[in-house]
């Protein structure tokens, strides 16, 4: 009878050994196997000119919305919460975009659709890019993204 050592022993090495066949099987099918037909989207913060970021704002309507959604706005403390001047662009896909150049630091936002305020931004942040860092809650009982903009 072998003692229980040699039984660990045996049978971890034969579970180390089924594992690294296993990665090297997964890694060598990996290299094979690249899906060309879905572009990668490009990040939401990207290097800008003079020092600042390239930030990407997206909105992703719902269902029922692509139908009726006129027009969307990112307004927060980049822009002096000023409500009409960085109106996002609907791309093919029927998404709102628009992307601007912020100095690097921490900003508060919020989107607008139609004119309306999005009250709490943590009910949309599935269809909102980028994702918050943080939310806060904002004077007026509704809650705004937080993001730390600079490059990592």
């Amino acid at each position: 009878m072998k003692s229980p050592l040699v039984t660990v022993a045996v049978i971890t090495a034969l579970l180390l050994s089924s594992f690294a066949l296993y990665a090297d099987t997964a890694a060598t099918n990996s290299t094979k196997t690249t899906d060309t037909t879905k572009p990668v989207p490009p990040p939401a913060v990207v290097p800008g000119t003079d020092g600042r970021v390239k930030v990407t704002f997206k909105y992703i309507p719902g269902r029922r919305e692509r139908t009726t959604l006129q027009k969307v706005t990112i307004a927060g403390d980049f822009n002096n919460w000023n409500t009409t001047v960085t109106e996002a662009v609907k791309d093919a896909e029927g998404n709102y975009v628009i992307a601007v150049e912020l100095k690097p630091a921490t900003y508060v936002w919020k989107i607008l659709i139609d004119g309306n305020w999005i009250q709490n931004m943590e009910t949309v942040a599935d269809r909102v890019e980028p994702k918050a860092d943080r939310f806060v809650k904002d004077p007026y009982g509704g809650v705004n993204c937080q993001n730390d903009f600079v490059i990592k």
